[in-house]
């Protein structure tokens, strides 16, 4: 009996790596503005968008995996992570009546902090799964809007 590897939603690693360099800017676009505007009414969007841009990750071709977290970090954080400075600017430009959480001087090691942090988080699942819930998506914003509030709270910064 022969045996075929059957490669049908395989893709090219420069595919896949060129796929997720597209979205994640957005992405982090997206997670600045709801660390920065936590308890804006347009944040359950902003989460969906977030979702959205990267739940999943295709096999590669060649070995048939999910991508490695590194291989997926590498092409996500590592490419726009540098931006979050200019996503905070960027975001109180864009929603001037709405009041920050913090601006770029007061906020942004802590935001950098968050955004790193669910990256990592976004890499460890996609690489074990391929997938990740909305659910857990929304859970893990959540999760790190609080620690963000935490941190603030401990600081003595006033806008």
């Amino acid at each position: 009996m022969r045996y075929m590897k059957i490669f049908a939603f395989a893709d090219k690693k420069d595919s896949i790596k060129d796929k997720l360099k597209e979205k994640s800017d957005d992405l982090v676009y997206h997670l600045v503005k709801v660390f920065l505007f936590p308890n804006c009414e347009v944040k359950p969007h902003w989460c969906q968008e977030i979702y959205g841009f990267i739940h999943s990750v295709p096999k590669t071709k060649n070995k048939n995996k999910f991508p490695d977290k590194t291989f997926i970090f590498n092409n996500t954080y590592e490419i726009w992570g540098d931006t979050i400075e200019s996503c905070i600017i960027t975001a109180m430009k864009d929603y001037p009546d709405i009041v920050p959480l913090f601006d770029q001087h007061t906020g942004l090691a802590i935001c950098e902090t968050a955004v790193r942090e669910y990256f990592e988080w976004l890499s460890e699942e996609l690489s074990n799964i391929g997938r990740v819930a909305s659910s857990d998506v929304y859970k893990k914003i959540d999760e790190l809007i609080e620690e963000v509030v935490q941190k603030l709270n401990n600081t003595t910064y006033t806008l």
